[in-house]
Parts: structure tokens; C-alpha cells; sequence
């Protein structure tokens, strides 16, 4: 798909002449929404994101919830609230649906502003950069990041960061507002797990190139089995039955979860998480499991949990993302023709790192409770 934006961009007299009517258009229509009378203080958080960064929304999230005075809503896929349950039990939603938000995700649907428009909010919060979401909602106050033709859409505006970590990303919006605890600790998600549980392992990933690759996946539980217990699991349709044969033919136990709530119960009952760099790894970091990922071709830097409970490898190669890009050269590996930061990645290296990372959780773990 074209890229417009790179398309205006590359373009400086388009560019110019493209950021000047913007500037103008979004700064009179926040003139004068600004000015209007409000009679309520609700807000709203606009959190239009995949699993991952739905996870790592949350610590700024929270902090907006505590601070914003006023009924409060966030705004969400069906998908993301279930992850937001996880830690706001009593938090309350307006539900936008995927195919609400369109052309990769630049443009929306009236439906979409109109379900935000009922709730009448006072205060936006756009924790998304979807500038054509909010633009026209009637806010006393918008605040938000975007790429800067946009940036008049806000009365309070941050650019997107393109340092890492990805939650920062977030934190910098919300201390455009209020004095936050943005701080390591604020975070690092509690670890809850107890060393005799199951290992999970998580084989897939968004695209290819992020996958480690199976055959390496089950010659790592079969190492593994040898001490813990390791369990197989991943959506409905995902394994193939050449992949069931040989995972029971290492004495790993399969779970095949129907919904992201059976995938979330079934890390709950985990001390360990083992996957590429893919939602479900995330998703177990909140629920308080111990993290063992596998990188590739984007940089664990913008995305590694926190704490001495999480770990990772990577194969670095002359295409490895440098410390300061997200992805590596080809697009995380999209545009890739070979994956050789993946194949070049052999089981011994990950499973003596990994035995390793799984001896000092479990004496972390022994220390804490007081036990042998």
C-alpha cells in the first residue's frame, strides 16, 4: 500500500504546501471548539492498539486514571479491553471495531467518532496518534502525539518518539498533563509464579521473520522436559498435525486456546513464557509470568519487559537493527529474503542461555518465599 505520508514528505514543495493548510484548518477547528461552553468533565483515552502495545499502554494509562478528575472511558478494539480488565476491573469502555478504522489505520469511520461524540468528553487523551479520529470531536482539551502535520489537532502536542522504550511512547503524552511516576519500577509488572509450574512455550509471531521456527521450538522442549514440564500453546488452526505429532513425541502437553481470556487463564497457571517477539510473550508479562523472548529482526530495546524476571537472545548480524531503529533494514524482516538473524540462531545457544535466565528466576523465587 502507498505510503502517503513518506510520499509528502519525500516531496518538500507538496509537503509545505500540504503542512500549511493543515496547520490552519486543524488550528481553526480547535479555536473554536476550545471556546465553546463544556458541561461536563469527562475524558476519554484513545487506545487503538494491537496486543503488544496495548500492554504497553497500560502503566500510562494508569496514571491517567488517577489523575484525570472526572468520569473517565477508554476508547479500544473488543480485544484490548479484555487486557485492560486484567488491571482495571472497574474501568469503562467505548468499543471500536477493526474495520472501523481504516487504510492502515490513518482514516476512521463517522460511526467510530460518533460512539466517542454520546459520551460528550471534555478531555482527549490520544494515546494512538489518530489524528483523524479525534480532530473534529467537540473537547475543551486535546492532548495527543502525531507526526507533525498533525499537530495542530492537539492543544498539547508531543511528536512520536523513535527511542526506545516503547512505553515511554505513551508516558510522553501523559506527562504533557500531569507530574508522572515514569520511572523503571512504574514499569516493572509484579511477578506472581510459582517454579514447579508449566513452561509455556509460544511458537509464532506477528510475520515470519519474527519466528524462531518450530522444529528449533520443539528440539528446545525436549531439552527442557528433562527438568520442567513445557506445554505448547497457540491459537485455534495454528499447529498443523505434523507440529501436534512431533510436540507430544517430545513430551510437551498442547493447548489450543478459542479466545484471548483461555490464553490469559492458561498463563495464569505458568511461571515461565517462551516466545518470539509477539503478543502473547507480552500479554504474560502483565499477568505477572517470568519472560524468556526471542529476538530477530526488530530491537528488543523497544520492547523487552522490565525486571530481573524477564530475559532474551538475540543473533546479532550486520542486519540487526542498530540501537537507536526499532526494526532492522527490510521492515522487521517483512522484505527480508532469508531470515538469517533467525537461522543463525542455533538451540544450544538459546537453551544455555534460557537454563541459565530459568536457574536464577527459580532461586529468586526460592529466596523470596523463604524456601530450598
Amino acid at each position: 500500500m502507498l505510503d502517503l505520508t513518506s510520499l509528502i514528505e519525500n516531496n518538500k514543495l507538496l509537503s509545505n504546501f500540504i503542512y500549511f493548510f493543515f496547520d490552519t484548518y486543524f488550528k481553526t477547528i480547535r479555536k473554536i471548539f476550545s471556546s465553546l461552553p463544556y458541561k461536563t468533565n469527562n475524558g476519554v483515552v484513545i487506545s487503538l492498539h494491537k496486543l503488544g502495545d496495548t500492554v504497553f499502554t497500560v502503566p500510562a494509562v494508569k496514571e491517567i486514571l488517577k489523575n484525570h478528575s472526572g468520569s473517565i472511558k477508554i476508547v479500544c478494539y473488543p480485544e484490548s479491553k479484555i487486557i485492560y480488565r486484567e488491571v482495571f476491573p472497574d474501568a469503562e469502555f467505548i468499543e471500536i471495531e477493526h474495520d472501523e478504522v481504516l487504510w492502515d489505520d490513518r482514516f476512521v469511520k463517522n460511526s467510530a467518532r460518533k460512539k466517542i461524540k454520546m459520551f460528550q468528553p471534555s478531555v482527549i487523551y490520544d494515546l494512538t496518534g489518530l489524528s483523524f479520529l479525534v480532530y473534529n470531536i467537540r473537547a475543551k482539551e486535546i492532548i495527543g502525539m502525531s507526526k507533525r502535520q498533525f499537530k495542530n489537532v492537539y492543544d498539547i502536542y508531543s511528536p512520536i518518539r523513535t527511542k526506545p522504550h516503547l512505553m515511554d511512547t505513551y508516558f510522553d503524552v501523559v506527562k504533557l498533563k500531569f507530574n508522572v511516576d515514569d520511572s523503571i519500577s512504574a514499569k516493572t509488572f509484579p511477578v506472581s509464579f510459582n517454579a514447579s509450574d508449566r513452561i509455556l512455550i509460544h511458537p509464532f509471531a506477528g510475520w515470519k521473520a519474527k519466528e524462531w521456527g518450530m522444529e528449533k521450538f520443539i528440539a528446545l522442549a525436549e531439552r527442557l522436559n528433562k527438568k520442567n514440564k513445557t506445554a505448547f500453546i497457540a491459537e485455534e488452526g495454528k499447529f498443523t498435525k505434523d507440529d501436534l505429532t512431533k510436540i507430544k513425541t517430545a513430551g510437551s502437553d498442547v493447548i489450543v486456546t478459542n479466545s484471548l481470556s483461555e490464553l490469559i487463564n492458561e498463563i495464569k497457571k505458568s511461571s515461565l513464557m517462551i516466545s518470539n517477539d509477539s503478543g502473547p510473550l507480552y500479554i504474560a508479562n502483565l499477568s505477572g509470568k517470568s519472560t524468556f523472548a526471542i529476538y530477530g529482526p526488530t530491537n528488543p530495546a523497544f520492547s523487552v519487559p522490565y525486571g530481573e524476571y524477564h530475559s532474551y537472545i538475540q543473533k546479532k548480524i550486520h542486519c540487526s537493527p542498530p540501537e537507536d531503529k526499532q526494526y532492522c533494514f527490510t521492515n522487521a524482516g517483512r522484505n527480508c529474503p532469508s531470515y538469517q538473524c533467525m537461522i543463525q540462531l542455533s538451540v544450544d545457544e538459546v537453551y544455555n542461555s534460557l537454563q541459565k535466565f530459568i536457574d536464577k528466576i527459580f532461586s529468586l523465587r526460592h529466596e523470596l518465599s523463604g524456601t530450598n
